[in-house]
């Protein structure tokens, strides 16, 4: 999927009607970050793992290159640039049909993949 395509299938983080997801979007993915926290994390991916930790009180664990989790109990999973490469988008269409991973959000920067069981499956495309 190229950007373009992308653009014209996404959602607004205002058509999100879970409340715990939008509470996700809004708390931890719109989060502003102070400029010391700017500063030391380059990435868009790592500003990403920062403000989910920040939000959820978990410490990540690196699975694999551009792949992190971040929790125990019902853990997120971050994955880096899902539309980078031909590789990326299958392993990224590999993860959203993994039966563990309840709601997939891809973001086209970057992918996040939800576990909680209250959650009804689905995928979002979002703009955020």
């Amino acid at each position: 999927m190229n950007r373009l395509q992308f653009f014209v299938k996404t959602l607004t983080i205002y058509s999100v009607h879970s409340p715990s997801l939008y509470a996700l979007c809004e708390g931890a993915l719109r989060a502003r970050l102070s400029r010391r926290a700017r500063h030391h994390l380059h990435s868009r991916y790592s500003r990403v793992v920062y403000k989910l930790c920040c939000y959820s009180h978990a410490e990540p664990h690196k699975l694999a290159p551009g792949l992190t989790q971040i929790g125990d109990t019902n853990p997120i999973v971050v994955v880096d640039r899902p539309h980078s490469s031909t590789q990326n988008e299958a392993r990224w269409r590999d993860l959203k049909a993994d039966s563990r991973y309840r709601v997939a959000i891809d973001t086209y920067r970057y992918g996040l993949l939800l576990t909680d069981p209250r959650l009804h499956r689905q995928q979002l495309l979002l703009m955020i």
